[in-house]
């Protein structure tokens, strides 16, 4: 799949490490009490680097660390700013 590009008012954070819990490994197995269809990507905590920021972001920047609560934390991940 392509990289994801930040759109206006989101930040592209590249995952350096995540966090595997018990909901991810119930979901894997189709165990949860939602059902989430593969296929899916798991993780719901990491770590990372900012890796580009969309238009109006200005609290964060390119190469700031971030720690993140995104559904699907394995990978690059695109997050709405508030």
């Amino acid at each position: 799949m392509p990289d994801p590009v930040p759109g206006n008012g989101e930040v592209l954070v590249s995952v350096r490490a995540a966090g595997i819990n018990f909901v991810d490994l119930l979901s894997i197995e189709g165990r949860y009490q939602v059902r989430i269809l593969p296929p899916f990507i798991p993780g719901n905590e990491a770590a990372g680097i900012v890796e580009a920021v969309g238009e109006g972001v200005e609290r964060v920047k390119p190469g700031d660390r971030a720690i993140i609560t995104p559904p699907r934390a394995l990978g690059k991940v695109v997050l709405t700013m508030n």
